[in-house]
């Protein structure tokens, strides 16, 4: 899909553009309080049901800022809402079925739970959850990026018709934003450093398309293949490498990370302004590149890109002026849908808000830009799927 470029969302433009929003009129005061304003929130708590730590890490983890980041907030009165942490058992587990009973008897029981948001691999998660919303029917049920079989029980009909919404994190146009985020920042060409011997599936899928997109937007692709050699040779390689390209086409080249050895050296010479990095070998390495540079973070706010973001672009101008070189094709997608569907689940209990309003892209993009600092955009997932959204995160330059 071709999308055009939103935003370059940078957190210091962004915090203008939301004081600007938030200012004076009516309008604008009718929208911090419908996103924004607790005072009259009801006191709410939002349960979170994600896979194992060690089944996906990601999903866990996000989980767990959030919850930490809502204890604070909590603690200094900013919010009514609590968040409470619940994950399956190894999936592994001889036990794995009556622990996961003990976990959602847990949930049922606890009635000052009023939403609960579900982000697993497992489908039978889905008839479970059906079954729990008829002894509960005051709950609010959310997933995202929840695992549904392709037919029979637990499928995507199911999914629909037990949960109020639902969001899936878009991954099939990661390619072409790579290169539009290329050819938005300056560059003129694109060389993709290949390292066969550690390609994930994930890096090889963008291969693929990203020549086809580059040359779309004009600009020129390459391909360049590391030799079978040992680590610190590779970086070396690569090292050298970065600087016969320079010679050769100036500092309008964009590379693309295919392994975090690349990504390792890329990331070390960003400041002598040689080249662009639209994208690392994973989406948005922020707390990779934070700790890199040695630069201090909060540690519960590590899943809040919008705030690492600015950490990083700071850093980056106050050093030769190297801001605005190294992006990511969006925030981490799919940590960043979790986040999504939380702050609606927190809008939804906090606000009485209807779930027909939810169905409605644009109120979906205030709930990103103003509770997550980061611009989506939300599109059915299929016609008449009103309450099941493909998420867009914008794309980022540090």
């Amino acid at each position: 899909m071709k999308n055009l470029f939103k935003k370059i969302c940078l957190f210091a433009g962004l915090t203008i553009v939301l004081a600007s929003l938030t200012a004076c009129s009516g309008d604008d005061n009718k929208v911090k309080k419908e996103i924004l304003d607790s005072n009259s929130d009801k006191d709410t708590s939002i349960a979170i049901l994600t896979d194992s730590k060690n089944d996906d890490f990601a999903s866990y983890d996000m989980a767990k800022s959030i919850k930490e980041q809502y204890d604070v907030k909590f603690k200094n009165e900013l919010t009514k809402a609590k968040v409470i942490n619940y994950s399956l058992p190894d999936k592994d587990s001889s036990s794995y079925k009556n622990d996961k009973s003990y976990i959602l008897d847990k949930i049922r029981n606890n009635k000052d739970i009023k939403a609960i948001l579900v982000s697993t691999s497992d489908p039978n998660i889905i008839s479970e959850m059906n079954e729990l919303k008829k002894s509960r029917k005051d709950l609010v049920l959310l997933s995202a990026d929840q695992k549904f079989n392709e037919s029979g029980k637990n499928s995507i009909r199911d999914l629909v018709s037990t949960f109020n919404m639902n969001f899936k994190t878009d991954m099939s146009d990661r390619t072409d934003r790579i290169a539009e985020l290329a050819k938005t920042m300056g560059a003129e060409r694109t060389v993709v450093i290949i390292d066969e011997d550690n390609l994930s599936p994930y890096v090889k899928s963008n291969i693929d398309g990203l020549e086809k997109a580059t040359r779309s937007y004009g600009m020129e692709y390459e391909e360049i293949k590391i030799p079978k050699l040992d680590d610190s040779q590779k970086k070396a390689y690569v090292s050298n490498l970065i600087d016969e390209i320079a010679k050769k086409y100036g500092d309008k080249v964009n590379y693309y990370s295919t392994n975090k050895l690349i990504d390792e050296v890329l990331i070390s010479r960003i400041m002598e302004n040689k080249y662009y990095v639209s994208e690392l070998s994973e989406p948005n390495r922020l707390t990779y590149i934070l700790n890199k540079f040695g630069i201090k973070y909060i540690h519960r706010q590590r899943c809040e890109y919008a705030y690492l973001n600015s950490q990083v672009s700071t850093f980056l101008s106050r050093i030769n002026n190297s801001s605005n070189r190294i992006g990511s094709a969006s925030a981490d997608p799919k940590n960043h849908t979790l986040r999504i569907a939380l702050e609606l689940a927190v809008n939804i209990t906090g606000k009485d808000t209807d779930i027909k309003k939810c169905y409605n892209p644009y109120f979906l993009e205030k709930i990103s830009t103003f509770r997550t600092n980061i611009n989506a955009g939300f599109v059915n997932l299929g016609k008449g799927m009103n309450n099941y959204k493909l998420v867009y995160p914008d794309q980022y330059v540090y």
